[in-house]
């Protein structure tokens, strides 16, 4: 503190000193008085210097557009500014340009501004005042001593000791010669982005009371800032040194920017002060690069920047963060002696010279992770106050660490070649093996972790064992690389696991492990892993994980939440010898699982299904036979399987379902597709399941025998791990195994009306009949057979068992068309009138035949069309029971056993029609099922 305060009277001092020679021409400066343009020419012209006069900016800029005389002024005032946006604009070619700072960057000027003010004369302005200008030529208030965008100076360009009141604006000018602001004072904004120095630039001892903006500036000479003073922010970011630059003694009140700068030459940093955050990411160091004794008050950012020589931070002070992460130091670098009163972070740097740290005092954490020390490092004396983190740094050279004082952790995840054996061993503190490589066999057996413990993005080479090891703080092993088996069994985490983006590339055994917090195996890679009578008492996530093998979770106890959101999985088994229950909801939407078997489980909480694939296949897998097994589970809670895809062979046995199950949109066949999947259903138990009927397979893809059930891989295995002998014979499946599907379609049916669903029940209603159908036809029963064979003559075949209304209405048609042309063509057809018969007086849908046949000779003779039309009314009267008018047509007594045929035929018919449309159109069957 103590240094701070004397580098800070320091630096006030040389601000006063460089300010007071302008109080002290205050008197002076323009005590001549007023210069008219053409005396201040004249004088010009006579190679003489304007001294102590009151300018007018405007009448200057008019001399400079007029001449290319040599511009001397001293110990005056410049009124209104000196506005160069007067000068015309013209166009510049490339050869017109200064030969440097090079070709590049001569094209790409020339691509962003085609236009550029010519200035020809040389200009010296010694301690004179510069005023601002109020408005620019558009009359757009503008506070501005120096308005010079775009302005190329072929000349010398001279402020020495000028006091700027405004703005001073050079952005994208161009400084062929030497640019000299000594000693000047810019009180307001001073804009330098884009400009090109060609010559040297001079800025030493310049007090910028504003922002300070060299963004992209090129200073192709040297480039002088030596005790200048930066009142508030000096930017420098993309700005090119090609030659030495020199910021020494140099003070920063607000934020230096020195982002993407290159610095080709020596970089003269010493003493330097940084009151604020001085940035200097991704700088490029081409030379030496000096920061001797230079104190940051703020962070230091080096980020990604590039040290191509050496590096020279000695006695430096840095007291907020200094950040040097991702930094290269191509030559020696050297940190001796230097205090990090904060966190010092050299993460991932690259020091392929000698680095030295030597004696250097870390008051904060110190974090080397990931640092790559290509020559010696030496640390010796170094003093570590906070936690000193070298994980996984790389140490290609002697490593120094003699007498270093460690007073906190100390982080050393190093590269195990041989095997790494930590059986029984305790850990009390924080445990950090990050990014620790284990290249042979890793022993963790029986390990106590009673704190953190770190193993993200650990490499385990080979096996790596875990077995009964106990971690009673949260446990992190994201994104760690098991290459080998892996063996966590009879484990015991206290606290929150993590695994998340794991990779084990081989077995991976979590038997009998206990996880009492939440656990995470999110975006995991697996072979196989075995997590059979593991308990989870929290939330376990396996959301976007793969299994290229088995995933066994048989016996597992789910107490909390379990996601398998988005997981991919080759097989899956959840099979338990006994009923497992579990208590928690099981998270299964999007997941794409190829192979299933779940077997005796009780889900007591709510599972959900949806948008998961069954049989869900690779490129390389197109041609491959899944199955998934579905069998004695019980859902005590909802069931979702909305949009659920099975592509599967997919088997439903002793399910259910004690309260909701729905199958919206769940797709059990693909449309247009030979090869669907098969599909078992047996002794399913529902409450109310949510599905169409459409969704359903197809009956010929559904399996209705015994030996053909569905069988998972898991049934595979069990049969051949325990073959029958040869003298024992294939046990008879009792009548029981297997559920008669018309059972299933009338569980169906009821559920489709009890939802209102009729079209869905009149289906599941059809299908039932036809299977009791083809099991009475299969059967040996004659007289069901009969009885079954006459229902569907009588009662099938006219409308689907009351439940296909076209055959009714297509039936009818078909029956009044061929009565019709009977009668048309056998039939004496003649018309008898009201007055002629009084027995048709009353007329109703139940008169016999006998009053519309007649043995009376035909008085007249109807042909043709007249003919067909009496033909059709005729038949109408008899089968549709409507259609006579106020006058009758008999006929001839030839046709009485067609017209007694027609009789009752109608009222059959009829009779087919009424029961089928009830049964078909909803609103009528709401008024029958309202009547009765």
């Amino acid at each position: 503190m103590k240094r701070f305060l004397i580098r800070a009277l320091l630096i006030f001092i040389c601000f006063c000193l460089n300010i007071a020679p302008a109080f002290a021409e205050e008197v002076k400066r323009g005590h001549n008085g007023p210069v008219k343009k053409t005396e201040m020419r004249v004088i010009f012209e006579n190679g003489e210097t304007v001294d102590g006069r009151v300018i007018n900016g405007n009448d200057l800029i008019e001399i400079i557009k007029e001449t290319d005389l040599f511009i001397r002024i001293k110990n005056s005032i410049i009124e209104k500014g000196l506005d160069f946006e007067r000068l015309p604009p013209e166009p510049v070619k490339k050869e017109a340009l200064p030969k440097e700072p090079g070709e590049e960057y001569r094209k790409k000027i020339l691509k962003k501004h085609k236009k550029f003010r010519i200035v020809n004369n040389e200009i010296e302005i010694t301690n004179s005042e510069i005023q601002s200008r109020s408005k620019d030529l558009r009359g757009t208030p503008y506070q501005s001593s120096v308005f010079a965008p775009q302005t190329i100076f072929y000349k010398n360009l001279s402020f020495w000791t000028v006091t700027f009141k405004g703005n001073t604006d050079f952005n994208s000018a161009i400084f062929s010669r030497r640019a000299d602001f000594f000693s000047s004072a810019f009180g307001s904004l001073a804009d330098f982005a884009s400009a090109a120095f060609s010559g040297p630039a001079f800025f030493n001892s310049a007090v910028f009371s504003s922002r300070a903006g060299f963004g992209s500036a090129t200073f192709n000479g040297a480039a002088y800032f030596g005790s200048a003073v930066f009142g508030r922010d000096a930017e420098f970011w993309e700005a090119e040194f090609m030659g030495r630059a020199s910021f020494n003694s140099a003070a920063v009140t607000g934020k230096a920017d020195f982002r993407s700068a290159m610095f080709n030459d020596y970089a003269d940093f010493r003493s330097a002060e940084f009151g604020g955050y001085a940035d200097f990411r991704s700088a490029e160091f081409g030379g030496y690069a000096d920061f001797r004794s230079a104190a940051f008050k703020g962070c230091a950012d080096f980020r990604s920047s590039v040290f191509s020589r050496d590096a020279e931070f000695w006695e430096a002070e840095f007291s907020g963060y200094a950040f040097f992460n991702t930094t290269i130091f191509s030559g020696d670098t050297y940190f001796k002696s230097v205090i990090f009163r904060s966190k010092a972070d050299f993460t991932s740097a690259a020091i392929i010279g000698k680095a030295y740290f030597r004696s250097a005092i870390f008051t904060g954490d110190a974090d080397f992770r990931s640092a790559a020390f290509t020559g010696d490092a030496d640390f010796s004396s170094s003093v570590f106050s906070g936690y000193a983190d070298f994980t996984p740094a790389t140490f290609n050279a002697k490593a120094d660490f003699g007498s270093a004082a460690f007073r906190d952790k100390a982080y050393f995840d190093s590269a195990f070649r041989g095997d790494a054996n930590f059986k029984s061993a305790s850990f009390s503190g924080y445990t950090y093996f990050r990014s620790a490589t284990f290249g042979s066999n890793a022993y963790f057996d029986s390990a106590s972790f009673r704190d953190y413990t770190y193993f993200r993005s650990a490499a385990f080479r080979s096996n790596a064992y875990f077995d009964s090891a106990s971690f009673n703080g949260d446990t992190d092993f994201g994104s760690a690389v098991f290459s080998g088996d892996t063996s966590f069994s009879s484990v015991i985490f206290k606290d929150k696991a993590d695994f998340t983006s794991a990779i084990f590339s081989s077995d991976a055994s979590f038997r009998e492990s206990v996880f009492s917090g939440e656990v995470f195996f999110r975006s995991a890679a697996f072979r196989s892993a075995d997590f059979i009578l593991a308990i989870f008492t929290e939330s376990l996530y396996f959301q976007g994980a793969e299994f290229s093998g088995i995933l066994d979770i048989g016996d597992s106890k789910f107490r909390g939440y379990a996601d398998f959101r988005e997981t991919r999985i080759r097989k899956l088994v959840s099979k338990s010898e006994s009923p497992n229950v579990v208590k928690a909801p099981a998270d299964f939407r999007k997941a794409k699982i190829s192979e299933a078997h779940f077997q005796y489980i009780i889900f007591e909480n709510e599972v959900d299904f949806s948008d998961a694939e069954f049989g869900a296949t690779d490129k390389n897998e197109k041609d491959s036979k899944f199955a998934t097994v579905f069998r004695s589970i019980t859902f005590k809670s909802n069931a979702d399987f909305i949009r659920t895809k099975f592509s599967c062979d997919t088997a439903f046995e002793m399910i259910k379902f004690r309260k909701d199950v729905n199958f919206k949109h769940a797709r059990f066949k693909e449309e247009g597709k030979d090869n669907n999947p098969r599909f078992w259903f047996s002794y399913i138990d529902f409450k109310n399941l949510l599905i169409k009927w459409e969704q359903l397979p197809e009956i010929e893809n559904i399996v209705m025998t015994y030996d053909k059930k569905i069988k998972s891989f898991r049934d595979i295995e069990e049969e051949q791990e325990h073959p029958r002998s040869q003298g024992e014979k294939k046990a008879e499946p009792t009548p029981d195994q297997l559920e008669n599907l018309s059972e299933f379609f009338q569980d169906l049916e009821a559920n489709f009306r009890s939802q209102d669903q009729l079209e869905d029940a009149n289906e599941a209603f059809f299908h039932t009949k036809m299977l009791d159908l083809e099991a009475a036809r299969k059967g040996e029963d004659t007289w069901e057979r009969v009885t079954k064979e006459l229902e569907w003559i009588f009662w099938g075949i006219p409308c689907g068992y009351g439940t296909k209304i076209w055959r009714v209405v297509w039936g009818i048609l078909i029956f009044h068309l061929f009565f019709s042309i009977i009668y048309f063509a056998k039939g004496g057809l003649f018309r008898v009138h009201e007055e002629d018969d009084t027995n048709l007086k009353e007329r109703s849908i139940f008169d016999f035949p006998n009053q519309y046949i007649s043995d009376a000779p035909c008085t007249e003779n109807y042909e043709g069309e007249e003919k067909l039309k009496m033909a059709h009314r005729f038949s109408m009267a008899f089968l549709f029971k409507f259609g006579r008018g106020k006058d009758t047509v008999k006929i001839k007594n030839t046709c009485k056993y067609f017209v007694w045929t027609e009789w009752v035929l109608g009222f059959y018919l009829w009779f087919c029609f009424v029961v089928t449309s009830s049964n078909t159109f909803p609103l009528i069957n709401r008024l029958i099922e309202g009547v009765f």
